[in-house]
């Protein structure tokens, strides 16, 4: 008589909700070797890493790398060489291993992190055009998630933005924390114009102002 065996599948509600791409290097302004990827946990578990696989856009197997969980709050880094990184960033930051294969499109392209080899947990596909962030593609900046902790939409361009310095801020954050300064004060970095020739609306943010969402009415 024939047995079936039936494997329960994973349970990876906390995955789905707490870990997020924080921040994407993929074009580099000089030197090629310095992309990188950023995982955060925006969850309040801890998340072990090793289950974990990018299976599109770069190839890398967690399970293989110096870091095997993820304390809430915590970060960790995938890089494409791990010498150029350190050279330039330092070698405190939580870098868990080196791309296995594979770089991180200028262009952009299709990125897919997965739980196992078949339970996608997050993908996108990045730009290097409108509406994505022209800074992230080649002038100095990295592609930086906005507001992490309320488990944006990864696929939705307007949920992306240059990083405020170049090169990126790999192992940390560089939004600005809201002081009640007003929000105008806070967001605005100019007045806002419109062109009623082009008929197009241009809002001047304050770079990292991610707690407020200009909208016109």
């Amino acid at each position: 008589q024939r047995q079936m065996c039936i494997r329960d599948r994973p349970d990876i509600v906390a995955y789905l909700s707490g870990l997020v791409i924080s921040e994407i290097m993929y074009h580099p302004e000089s030197d090629g070797d310095l992309e990188f990827i950023e995982l955060t946990n925006v969850g309040s578990v801890a998340l072990s890493l090793g289950p974990l696989r990018f299976t599109d856009g770069i190839v890398f197997d967690f399970s293989t790398g110096t870091i095997s969980s993820l304390a809430p709050g915590g970060r960790v880094l995938l890089v494409k060489n791990r010498a150029a990184f350190e050279a330039v960033y330092g070698s405190d930051l939580p870098v868990t291993g080196e791309f296995f294969s594979g770089s991180l499109k200028n262009e952009g392209e299709s990125v897919v992190l997965s739980y196992g080899d078949d339970l996608v947990l997050r993908e996108m596909i990045f730009d290097d055009m409108f509406p994505w962030p022209a800074a992230a593609g080649g002038g100095g900046g990295s592609l930086v998630l906005m507001n992490p902790e309320g488990d944006p939409d990864h696929v939705d361009p307007q949920n992306w933005r240059s990083s405020v310095t170049s090169g990126g801020n790999p192992g940390g954050s560089d939004a600005l924390s809201y002081q009640d300064e007003g929000l105008l004060d806070y967001a605005l970095s100019g007045v806002p114009f419109f062109d009623p020739e082009r008929r197009t609306l241009t809002i001047p943010l304050v770079p990292g102002a991610d707690a407020v969402i200009a909208t016109p009415e």
